[in-house]
């Protein structure tokens, strides 16, 4: 949500990114707003508000605690043309569509810990059931202090840094998956195969 409190030209951009190796995303301007006329007094909410199939998931509902690892080493890495790239894993192991790693009752509340071992970002994501995230090892979240849980369905974890999320499994039986949701690390093997029963 943006407010602009005097008329102008203003644009929206998305800042270059480095996310450790590689070339840097360019900065990108994604809009530009032109505003006119008469002000108008609107304030913005301090807090937006959660829909009640979301309410606040406490800790005496937790049935069970599991880490994850986003890891990154220069061993034994998948060849990709003829350069062996870096070992991109979850928890030491790249993606195998043949493995199912993690299997999770129905109904179970799972309050997990996502570490990150290396110099890059990478970005948590599950398919089906949102999460509500509850602590970073940096107090903040996205450069802002996080002062009360969230909702979302990808979080970033910074490098060398850990955030903490819970999660309900209310409805829904059968496999997907988890992954890092910067593509490239998902693709050389940074995802799991799910299995609710």
């Amino acid at each position: 949500m943006l407010q602009f409190q005097t008329p102008g030209t203003y644009r929206i951009v998305k800042k270059s990114f480095q996310n450790g190796g590689g070339a840097p995303t360019p900065e990108v301007v994604l809009a530009t707003v032109v505003v006119a006329g008469p002000q108008q007094n609107m304030t913005l909410p301090s807090v937006l508000p959660t829909p009640a199939q979301l309410p606040t998931i406490d800790a005496s509902e937790i049935t069970e605690r599991r880490d994850l690892v986003y890891s990154v080493s220069n061993m034994n890495g998948p060849m990709i043309g003829n350069a062996q790239a870096s070992n991109f894993t979850i928890n030491g192991e790249r993606f195998d569509p043949h493995r199912v790693d993690q299997t999770i009752p129905l109904n179970a509340v799972i309050e997990w810990t996502l570490s990150n071992t290396s110099g890059a970002w990478h970005s948590h994501h599950i398919h089906i059931n949102p999460f509500q995230v509850v602590a970073t090892s940096t107090g903040e979240l996205n450069g802002f202090p996080l002062t009360e849980p969230i909702w979302l369905d990808t979080v970033d974890i910074p490098p060398m840094g850990s955030v903490t999320v819970r999660q309900r499994f209310p409805d829904f039986k059968g496999m997907f998956v988890l992954h890092c949701h910067v593509l490239v690390h998902e693709d050389i093997g940074m995802m799991q195969l799910v299995n609710v029963v």
